[in-house]
């Protein structure tokens, strides 16, 4: 599984690299945050695949990093429930629409 990217990080078609190698206990404790709306949000499938065990939630119509801009203090509340629980509330994902 290969993805694209350059060293700004920005996305392009001129570099291919493959994707980290992670265990999948390490895989089953990461989170792949990702908006909505954001552009990168085409990506989810291909990150999905290479790590299947991996965490993908989806922050509703925000793009990207917008949840947390407009609501630090939820987005505190969310990675402390991560943090105490080992998951996300999914109800979260659906409180606030922005």
């Amino acid at each position: 599984m290969t993805y694209v990217g350059n060293e700004t990080g920005a996305v392009t078609a001129q570099d291919s690299r493959e994707f980290p190698k992670l265990t999948e206990k390490m895989q089953r404790a990461t989170f792949f945050e990702f908006g909505s709306t954001e552009e990168h949000y085409k990506y989810r499938d291909a990150v999905k695949k290479a790590y299947p065990y991996g965490n993908f939630p989806v922050f509703e119509n925000c793009n990207h990093m917008q949840m947390q801009i407009l609501d630090p203090e939820g987005f505190a509340k969310m990675l402390d429930q991560l943090i105490r629980t080992g998951g996300i509330d999914n109800l979260y994902f659906r409180r606030k629409k922005k």
